[in-house]
């Protein structure tokens, strides 16, 4: 998990604008950042080291906006926390063929409080590639230390 503390969080991309836009100039807008983001996820994907590329067959990637507050609660013990990027499911190394049936694993990167920490976009890219290989060290079982020991941290 890819976490950090923030305090006065805004995050409503639309209440941060300082003109006036229709709802449909500002859905399109979203739409735009969204594939933006993702070519920088689909870069950080090809850029990660071939033991990590290796694990990517039966694992999910989702771009999604924000955490669910309760899940940062959930997850750190304070909803002021920020979540990056969260790895949810069994870890390769703990994988049994029983498990073939099971939704697969999957790796969450979180846009939004990426782009706000992150608003330069080389800035954002590095932070996505640690992102992205932070919870796939997660996936293959690594734990913080180990993660650590790769300089993802």
């Amino acid at each position: 998990m890819r976490w950090k503390r923030r305090w006065n969080t805004q995050r409503n991309w639309a209440a941060n604008s300082t003109t006036k836009t229709t709802a449909a100039s500002r859905i399109g807008s979203v739409a735009v950042r969204r594939r933006a983001f993702e070519e920088l996820v689909e870069k950080a994907l090809l850029s990660l080291p071939e033991e990590f590329r290796q694990a990517l067959d039966n694992l999910a990637i989702v771009v999604e906006d924000w955490p669910d507050p309760e899940l940062v609660e959930e997850i750190t013990g304070d909803s002021e926390e920020v979540l990056y990027g969260l790895f949810t499911g069994t870890p390769l190394p703990e994988r049994r063929l029983e498990d073939s049936g099971d939704l697969p694993p999957v790796i969450a990167l979180y846009q939004g409080p990426l782009e706000e920490d992150f608003p330069d976009r080389g800035e954002l890219a590095r932070e996505v590639e640690t992102t992205l290989v932070h919870e796939l060290a997660h996936f293959m079982g690594f734990d913080e230390d180990e993660v650590r020991e790769y300089g993802y941290e």
